[in-house]
């Protein structure tokens, strides 16, 4: 799939329930729909509804590397894990067994929460700004700071959909 569209700042990233479609917001709350299976795309002016940031868990970064926490607590439920850089976003799947740090390298590391190992990094030709997982976790959604979206599988750590220029709007 090719992700292009709108260019600039993308604030949000996120999978729909199935993970067949995935949705982005630019800063002037653009939101852009793509069909992963198809080659479809629905526009709308629009910010979707999330999930209460309460129920989800969270990942913080500690002396020993990153953890994550059970969502609405501070009870650590996996980690740490030693990441290599400059930690700028740390993001959790739904079930908190996979994160995704990413640097200031411009790298994306995946990791596994449950043996504390980095599995997987991801390098970018951009800066990374924003991720989300596929509720299945299997699928990482990445935008950068220019506008890009990019898929990685997170099983081999590659890119499913290959990074392109998605959001065009305001820096």
């Amino acid at each position: 799939a090719v992700l292009n569209g709108h260019a600039g700042r993308v604030s949000d990233v996120a999978f729909s329930a199935d993970a067949r479609s995935l949705h982005t917001v630019s800063v002037d709350h653009t939101v852009l729909t793509w069909d992963l299976a198809g080659d479809r795309r629905f526009v709308t002016r629009t910010a979707p509804v999330t999930a209460a940031a309460a129920a989800l868990p969270a990942v913080r970064e500690t002396s020993d590397g990153v953890v994550v926490y059970a969502g609405g607590t501070r009870l650590p439920t996996g980690g740490p894990v030693a990441v290599a850089g400059d930690v700028r976003w740390m993001f959790a799947s739904a079930d908190a067994r996979t994160g995704a740090v990413l640097t200031g390298e411009r790298t994306i590391v995946l990791v596994d929460f449950e043996t504390s190992t980095v599995t997987g990094e991801v390098a970018a030709d951009w800066l990374p700004e924003w991720a989300a997982f596929s509720p299945d976790a299997d699928r990482l959604a990445v935008t950068g700071a220019d506008g890009e979206v990019g898929v990685i599988d997170v099983d081999t750590a590659e890119w499913v959909a290959p990074p392109s220029l998605a959001h065009r709007g305001l820096a």
